[in-house]
């Protein structure tokens, strides 16, 4: 497999982290909580850099491409089902999502999109009736659904969850970033926080966490674009180690910030709520565990010495 990213897709993903940060940087989701419309005018905005275009099973540039766009909104904590919406139909009009069908839950259902809910199987349901919200400060964009019948779908379950993980990624990855600045910044007994020994070794092991999940993330796009019989398995594994690495990663932040990192005023504040509903839905770190052990049960799991038949990889 190739270990790099492509220079044509990193290209696009600084194109798209500028016209972000630009257009508002972090303030994209304080607006949109006091404004829920203020999300239309983000899906334009996207619309207009060709995020909508990407056809991401197409070629592994487009895939590339539309994992570095959701890795971009996830540093933003960007309130628009981007990973969800690419992973739809290629004129941007379907979007996309696993769901628990036994008690579906799908963020920004009140948006004018089509839904496809997906099992983790890649069996379909078309969305019904979308719910009001959940409400609260966790459940304000997500909405209860009632889903129709099964159907066909031509949709692949491993493209949304492989997209939603390189988003938990980006938010991982801006807090890492605002955690070293804090402890650098922040002084205490005379001294940058940074300079004491228990803060740097949480600081190395953040960076530790977030790198291996980065190089984790680039494996699963190779394994999910040249549709490897084990890529179920291959994306419910990333997400474990997604949902893994955010449980440590927001923790740490959140201790060496203190109580300012539970501020509004705080950008951690956001990315660490924003992040649960990619973390909780369409279901937690105990779930996800439990769907990957019955995948490897079906289909087997690859490692770099040999597989669960026992056979060289």
């Amino acid at each position: 497999m190739k270990t790099e990213l492509s220079a044509d897709a990193l290209e696009f993903e600084g194109h798209v982290r500028n016209a972000m940060s630009r257009s508002g940087g972090a303030e994209h989701v304080v607006r949109a909580q006091n404004d829920p419309n203020y999300r239309l005018s983000l899906g334009e905005l996207l619309g207009d850099l060709g995020i909508w275009e990407l056809a991401p099973l197409d070629d592994l540039l487009q895939l590339e491409a539309a994992a570095l766009s959701c890795y971009v909104a996830g540093q933003f904590a960007l309130p628009y089902p981007v990973a969800e919406r690419i992973a739809g139909t290629s004129d941007g009009q379907q979007a996309v999502v696993v769901v628990d069908h036994t008690n579906p839950r799908i963020a920004h259902a009140d948006l004018d999109l089509e839904w496809i809910a997906l099992d983790v199987s890649g069996k379909g349901f078309h969305v019904r009736e979308v719910r009001p919200s959940v409400g609260g400060k966790l459940g304000q964009f997500v909405h209860p659904v009632e889903l129709g019948a099964s159907s066909d779908s031509q949709h692949h379950s491993s493209l949304v969850l492989l997209l939603q993980s390189w988003t938990l990624l980006g938010m991982l990855e801006s807090t890492q970033r605002l955690t070293c600045k804090h402890v650098s910044e922040r002084q205490q007994f005379g001294q940058p926080l940074a300079e004491f020994q228990g803060v740097r070794f949480s600081i190395a092991d953040m960076s530790v966490s977030t790198q291996a999940l980065r190089e984790l993330a680039k494996y699963t796009l190779w394994s999910v674009f040249h549709a490897r019989n084990t890529v179920v398995s291959d994306t419910l594994s990333l997400r474990s180690a997604s949902l893994e690495a955010a449980d440590f990663i927001f923790r740490v932040g959140h201790q060496l910030h203190g109580a300012i990192g539970f501020c509004d005023e705080s950008e951690l504040s956001w990315l660490s709520r924003y992040s649960q509903r990619i973390r909780q839905l369409p279901f937690g770190r105990a779930a996800t565990e439990q769907h990957l052990i019955e995948a490897i049960r079906r289909e087997g799991y690859y490692s770099p010495i040999r597989t669960l038949e026992g056979r060289s990889a």
